[in-house]
């Protein structure tokens, strides 16, 4: 099974807070070989790119992604681990904070329960925009430009971080 997502570009896509331009997986899918490269996702919704569920084998590089109100990269496990992950040089600017529900969400990229993962050559710059308490806590994490949580063999080298109005990068187990 492969999936791949190449060379596409999005633009005005479903314009609110809640919406996704890519989604991969649902809960306790399992998916493998899958590789999301060369987009330019410019919509100004919640999240660039979503990969969640059990998922096998992903790549997500080269792409550019701006505007969103939340996430410009989303890595989820649910009912398992997200294994073999390479986020490689992509470029990330303009990330809005999400107040849905009441909580300050956001992050350029965040990945939680993951292993074997490798996040570099990045460029994000402009993380959580507009965000009026830096004191408050996100859902499950800080926020940060490069946020992980729950992470094994996780490998952080050589990306560029500029204007993270919280922290630059967060870390939890």
């Amino acid at each position: 099974e492969s999936i791949v997502i190449d060379k596409n570009y999005f633009h005005d896509n479903d314009n609110n807070v809640i919406g996704r331009e890519v989604i991969v997986g649902y809960s306790d899918d399992y998916n493998t070989n899958i590789k999301i490269s060369n987009n330019s996702f410019l919509s100004e919704c919640q999240m660039g790119v979503i990969v969640q569920g059990h998922n096998d084998d992903v790549t997500i590089c080269n792409n550019t992604i701006t505007d969103k109100h939340g996430y410009g990269i989303c890595l989820y496990g649910h009912e398992g681990y997200n294994t073999n992950i390479k986020v490689i040089s992509n470029r990330i600017k303009n990330i809005h904070y999400n107040s849905l529900n009441g909580y300050y969400n956001g992050m350029g990229i965040y990945c939680v329960t993951i292993k074997n993962y490798i996040c570099e050559d990045n460029l994000l710059e402009n993380i959580l925009l507009d965000r009026p308490d830096t004191t408050t806590p996100s859902v499950t994490l800080n926020p940060g430009a490069i946020t992980c949580g729950d992470g094994y063999n996780v490998k952080i080298d050589k990306n560029i971080i500029i204007n993270s109005v919280i922290y630059g990068m967060c870390f939890s187990h």
